[in-house]
């Protein structure tokens, strides 16, 4: 069965996708779901639409939307490649403005993607949110394949390097203004959440 890493990004998406092709053969990023068809290979995407073959299972990685917006704000936007700004990645995060920085526009439709995704589908799909996937980590490899791999294996704890907590008050009224419901909707989710 193929497994498709999927997430808005900036949730541990590459963190768990690197982890997994050691494991599983590496396939390809994808943008079209219906092409992760081969099975026993891992895929990664950042996909808001549900089209996965039958023969697939998704880890869909979510995390605090504050700290994801800064996170993909200051990898991509504002440092971006080689420390230039990329703006062009934007285009695959279903994105409703592209100009500005996130503090000044609703950049993310958060609300949209879990929406799409936080429900049976013809796949089995595991939510996993970033903060708490390592108290979550056998849950995770049972779900992947890797039932009788020891613990160890799993990717170290990473600590964030953002903190929506120390932005400014300005900075964080306006994460609230923009954010708030997304913010609310992921924070009522449990950190583990299997459909099948």
């Amino acid at each position: 069965m193929a497994i498709i890493v999927n997430g808005i990004g900036k949730c541990g998406t590459t963190l768990m996708y690197n982890f997994l092709s050691k494991y599983h053969s590496r396939g390809p990023f994808i943008t079209n779901l219906s092409r992760a068809s081969s099975p026993r290979l891992v895929y990664k995407t950042h996909s808001p639409i549900p089209n996965a073959p039958k023969n697939s299972k998704v880890l869909y990685m979510f995390g605090d939307v504050y700290n994801t917006v800064l996170s993909f704000y200051n990898s991509w936007v504002k440092h971006g490649s080689h420390g230039k700004p990329n703006k062009g990645i934007l285009k695959n995060m279903t994105v409703e403005n592209q100009n500005g920085t996130p503090f000044e526009v609703k950049t993310f439709d958060f609300v949209k993607w879990i929406d799409n995704w936080y429900k049976p589908h013809s796949f089995p799909i595991m939510f996993v949110r970033y903060e708490k996937m390592h108290d979550n980590a056998r849950e995770i490899m049972n779900f992947c394949g890797l039932k009788s791999q020891s613990l160890s294996i799993f990717p170290k704890f990473k600590e964030r390097k953002t903190d929506w907590k120390k932005c400014t008050k300005d900075q964080i009224d306006k994460l609230e203004l923009f954010y708030s419901e997304a913010y609310d909707l992921t924070n009522k989710l449990p950190d583990i959440k299997i459909f099948r």
